[in-house]
């Protein structure tokens, strides 16, 4: 009884590693062919989704070669390249737009079984202005024939050239280098020279003292004397690239100079002066009379060495005098709007006067007194003489 048990145990067992195998065998085979296909399963290829790579029989690296795919095909099968953009027949725009199908077709080949692929491909992107109405007669050649009017993906790009792409884009772009057009102008050096270089592309120059004579013609004359000017580093005549890199880098420099000496460039704007060569100085007090107002103007105090009082300077004569108005004066004195200092109804009020003006007021009441005091007594002798005289007539 035993021994049949484990006779039973064993064939179940084998069962068992039997299946195992078999599920072995088969992932084996689905990797297989899925690092060997020829065509993913995308949207741009539909014929590969009703076609799984389970029903295909699994491609060596070789078969892949021999249908026309590069060595690493399976390593561009990752990139994702971005589309083209939407072409509406502008010339100006028709090269860009070509490279840029070249280069999704360059990137990503296995997504297009043909060049009839390629073509469709491309035509979907021309959908507005003369790139549609392009398409439009072609997809009509297309339902009435068939098949478009081309056989290669070359034949197609020719003809793409001949009607989206500058007529003579040759001649145009070696006139306009003899012109003054392609000057720097008032733009920055880095846009000159990108400018510069597409111009000399498509103009097809290739000399190097030409380029270079061209360059310097259009260049900043302020940089161009800079750089030519140098006594070590100086580019060479026959080298463009060498000229680009200096004059980027001159102006850069310069640049960066003006930058340094705007912010260590110190503009001073003096407000009222109080040195001795000031006008006026501000005085912030609090005045003895609670009536007079908290701060007013005063005059500078005279020095011991000049003790004459203070003047308000003339105009020169260069220099107009200015009408002023009456609304917009401040005595200097009082503090009140609508006269100056010398009209001050207040200039003899002692209260509104300065040290100077004080001790000039006193001397004058002196002098006042003391000629009152010599009057007084001039009258005095004369009315004592006066009766002295009377008294003797009397006699």
């Amino acid at each position: 009884m035993a021994t049949e048990e484990s006779d039973e145990w064993r064939r179940q067992l084998e069962r068992d590693i039997v299946g195992i195998n078999k599920s072995l065998e088969q992932l084996f085979v689905m990797t297989a062919n899925r690092d060997h296909a020829g065509v993913l399963p995308s949207v741009s290829n539909p014929a590969s989704i009703s076609n799984p790579p389970s029903e295909r029989s699994p491609l060596s690296p070789q078969s892949e070669i021999h249908q026309g795919q590069p060595p690493n095909a399976s390593r561009n099968r990752s990139i994702k390249p971005a589309s083209p953009n939407d072409f509406s027949g502008d010339r100006t725009k028709g090269r860009a737009f070509l490279n840029s199908c070249e280069l999704y077709l360059n990137l990503a080949p296995h997504q297009f079984e043909g060049e009839h692929a390629k073509i469709m491909w491309a035509m979907s992107f021309m959908k507005s202005d003369r790139a549609a109405r392009f398409v439009d007669r072609r997809m009509r050649d297309y339902q009435a024939v068939g098949s478009l009017p081309y056989t290669s993906w070359a034949e197609f790009v020719a003809e793409f050239i001949a009607d989206f792409c500058p007529k003579n884009e040759v001649q145009t772009s070696r006139t306009e280098l003899e012109t003054a057009r392609y000057f720097q102008g008032s733009r920055t050096v880095n846009e000159y020279v990108d400018d510069f270089r597409e111009l000399i592309d498509r103009a097809r120059y290739f000399e190097g003292s030409h380029i270079v004579l061209k360059f310097r013609q259009g260049l900043n004359p302020k940089i161009q004397d800079h750089v030519a000017c140098l006594t070590s580093g100086r580019p060479s005549d026959e080298n463009p690239r060498q000229w680009y890199d200096a004059a980027i880098l001159c102006d850069e420099n310069r640049i960066a100079n003006e930058a340094f000496r705007a912010s260590s460039r110190i503009t001073t704007h003096p407000e009222t002066s109080s040195t001795s060569g000031g006008v006026f100085r501000r005085v912030q007090t609090r005045p003895a009379n609670p009536s007079l107002p908290p701060s007013r103007y005063a005059p500078p105090i005279a020095s011991a060495s000049n003790p004459t009082r203070h003047l308000t300077p003339l105009p020169s004569a260069s220099t107009p005098s200015r009408s002023k108005d009456a609304n917009t004066l401040v005595c200097f004195r009082c503090g009140q709007p609508g006269h100056a200092r010398p009209e001050c109804p207040k200039r003899f009020d002692v209260r509104y006067m300065d040290l100077e003006e004080r001790q000039g007021f006193a001397q004058e009441e002196f002098v006042a007194l003391d000629v009152q005091e010599t009057l007084n007594r001039e009258n005095n002798d004369e009315r004592e003489a006066v009766k002295e005289d009377f008294g003797l007539d009397d006699e």
